[in-house]
């Protein structure tokens, strides 16, 4: 069969859309992991923990290296000198902060709101930061915010690089719980965002590289990696007694690994993508999912949760069935509410 002519950016289509099924997915098996509370006695489930931890494996460095890509492709179609870094500041605002804003405030008083211990000052704060799930925003914010400045630096790519995965390893220490508006998070993704700006410049050799041959050694090298790693992170390192320095250490090798799943994972993604263009044409179901993703995005959380902590329905469905039934039902939901909130006005200046 022979290769078919592959559309710019088709290959972000579908792994936008993969990445928000990740992200349904991971969340409605939230509490099989001890990432969420769970209304169940006993959740522990070993399968659904393995599901949980795939699906996060990769899935927010996904999400930022793919903005860095989408921006470079956008940066590279304006000529340098004429790139408008205010707008770039204003468009973001509107895009990130914006609906983040919007959609925490609700969030807050529907699962964060305590009358006994709120006060006016800790539910801004709490708000502007992005509440549950909309943390993401700002943090992304900051990713466009930096990479204009950064990539006029006057140093190697390859340094840059360096440096920033040192940051996404180290962090900011003690000063984290301090730097305010996600910062001390986009220390950690910004690796990736400039990862993904790089990447749209070798597009033509993911396209070359994407065969049969690598995608299988890839996919089994993540296998391998992710199942060790995961283990090794999740059972093997523990803090308890430990001296500061062993800390220290413990912590930089499960931020060591989580990037090396993560490189792996999205790697394996994109050429996957790209070898499935080259053959096939690209599903329509895809692409809707893909225009909707930041409104799914948006909502499906809060259905989750509405599920999980405000209903009875976990106690009707069980433990068992519960994370299947809730995953379709937020996808569905949550693809429904965006579509119809992009027919309003309003709804089509937040989203």
């Amino acid at each position: 069969m022979e290769s078919k002519k592959v559309t710019v950016l088709d290959n972000v289509v579908i792994i936008r859309a993969l990445l928000t099924l990740l992200l349904i997915l991971y969340h409605s098996f939230a509490i099989y992991s001890g990432a969420w509370q769970s209304p169940f006695d006993n959740t522990y489930i070993p399968f659904y923990w393995w599901i949980d931890k795939f699906a996060y494996s990769f899935l927010l460095e996904g999400f930022v290296l793919l903005s860095g890509y989408v921006f470079a492709f956008s940066y590279h179609k304006i000529a340098h000198n004429k790139f408008s870094f205010p707008n770039l500041v204003k468009k973001k605002i509107h895009r990130l902060l914006l609906p983040s804003i919007i959609f925490s405030t609700f969030y807050y008083f529907i699962f964060l709101y305590d009358n006994q211990t709120s006060t006016f000052i800790k539910e801004i704060y709490g708000i502007i930061n992005g509440c549950g799930h909309l943390w993401f925003l700002p943090m992304l914010f900051w990713c466009f915010i930096i990479i204009i400045p950064f990539i006029r630096i006057n140093i190697g790519h390859k340094w840059k690089i360096l440096g920033l995965f040192i940051i996404s390893i180290v962090g900011f220490g003690p000063l984290s719980n301090f730097i305010p508006f996600r910062l001390s998070l986009t220390g950690y993704y910004f690796f990736f965002f400039y990862l993904g700006f790089l990447l749209w410049q070798k597009k033509s050799m993911l396209v070359k590289y994407s065969t049969p041959k690598n995608i299988f050694i890839l996919l089994i090298l993540f296998t391998g990696l992710f199942i060790t790693l995961t283990i090794f992170r999740s059972q093997t390192i523990t803090y308890e007694n430990d001296l500061l320095s062993i800390k220290v250490i413990k912590v930089i090798l499960k931020r060591v690994s989580k990037i090396i799943i993560a490189c792996d994972g999205i790697l394996l993604v994109f050429l996957s993508t790209n070898y499935f263009l080259s053959k096939k044409d690209l599903p329509s179901i895809i692409t809707k999912i893909s225009n909707y993703s930041l409104g799914i995005y948006i909502y499906h959380q809060f259905l989750i949760k509405l599920f999980y902590y405000k209903t009875i329905l976990p106690n009707i469905t069980g433990a068992y069935f519960s994370p299947f039934l809730i995953f379709v039902t937020a996808l569905v939901l949550s693809y429904i509410l965006t579509k119809y909130t992009y027919k309003t006005f309003l709804g089509k200046y937040i989203l």
